[in-house]
């Protein structure tokens, strides 16, 4: 009876510390290098092994990879931008990231945010007014991704304008 109890609560301790552990900001690894360690790798030197890490971090990976597509070199950034996939933008923080892409005073982020929420903006609604406003944008290429990227939503806009 005594050794059952003692079972218990430690199932319980267990239990209630796996659920703790379990939040979108672990921290993960490859190699012994967390997901900021490598994205500050591909910063430097873009070797291949640091975009393996992040093949096996999935989306666990993404903030860092959002990360980069603000503030790496355009090589870095297309192939960052090629590794996030749309149900990586369901996590909040990730969200907020994406937003400020759209106002970012560099057309390419501009463009990759726009690219990234291309598949989004059918899904849902609260996409749409951000991409609308850069339907006008300065940057002829901003503008057109845009526009491109609400097609499929288009006669809520013209019917809202």
């Amino acid at each position: 009876m005594i050794v059952t109890r003692a079972l218990l609560a430690a199932l319980a301790l267990c239990a209630a510390c796996a659920s703790l552990s379990g939040s979108e900001e672990d921290v993960w690894y490859y190699k012994g290098k967390t997901q900021a360690e490598w994205a500050e790798e591909l910063k430097k030197s873009k070797n291949e092994e640091a975009w393996k890490a992040f093949d096996r971090f999935g989306r666990h990976g993404a903030y860092e990879l959002l990360q980069l597509i603000q503030q790496g070199d355009a090589q870095c950034r297309e192939r960052a931008l090629s590794k996030i996939r749309p149900d990586y933008l369901s996590v909040p923080k990730n969200q907020d990231l994406v937003k400020s892409f759209l106002r970012d005073e560099n057309p390419a982020v501009r463009k990759a945010g726009i690219q990234l929420l291309a598949p989004l903006v059918a899904k849902d609604e609260q996409w749409i007014m951000h991409l609308n406003d850069l339907r006008k944008d300065a940057n002829g290429e901003v503008a057109a991704a845009a526009e491109q990227a609400l097609k499929p939503v288009m006669s809520k806009i013209l019917f809202n304008d």
